[in-house]
């Protein structure tokens, strides 16, 4: 193989693209790597481990999931602030199923980039559900719920867990004004 640098984003960036393209099962050192064209030794200048790679793969894709979030609900209040928000959180999921996936790792210790990112997730969605009355603690609770509510369906639906013929559009739009009604 020829000798290539790589830097840290671009290595990042490869790695999301795979997973994105196979799955966050799929990712390894070695897969990176030959994405790249270096050897897998040239990436432990960045990562000392695969689990290193990992942690730094769940904090790219929350914060582009974070970052979609945020420009949804740019400019929308209320209910279409919160549809906009939901439509595209399951939008994410079935467009980036790696990232999604590496959305869901936990932070290897309180505070550190991952956790950061998470908590800004969560910040979006407070935020947004702050139109509907909640404020400070409370936003955060109300925020958790409506993130899980919406993941519960949409790893329902990216895991084919849904095998009635009824509409998911349907059904989805039905669990947001669902998830509004339970706000308001």
């Amino acid at each position: 193989m020829p000798k290539q640098r790589v830097n840290l984003d671009e290595v990042t960036l490869t790695a999301v693209l795979l997973i994105d393209r196979e799955s966050l099962e799929a990712l390894t050192l070695s897969a990176v790597a030959g994405e790249l064209g270096v050897r897998p030794s040239a990436l432990y200048t960045y990562f000392d481990s695969l689990d290193a790679l990992r942690h730094a793969v769940a904090v790219r894709a929350t914060i582009n999931l974070t970052d979609d979030l945020r420009n949804a609900a740019v400019g929308q209040a209320g209910d279409d602030a919160m549809m906009a928000l939901a439509h595209t959180y399951r939008g994410f999921a079935v467009d980036h199923p790696g990232q999604y996936a590496a959305t869901l790792r936990p932070p290897i210790q309180p505070g550190d980039a991952l956790a950061q990112a998470t908590n800004s997730l969560t910040d979006v969605f407070a935020r947004v559900i702050a139109n509907y009355g909640h404020q400070g603690e409370d936003a955060v609770h109300a925020a958790r719920a409506a993130r899980s509510a919406i993941h519960g369906f949409v790893a329902l639906e990216v895991g084919q867990g849904f095998h009635n013929p009824a509409d998911r559009d349907t059904s989805f739009n039905h669990l947001v004004i669902t998830v509004i009604n339970g706000l308001g």
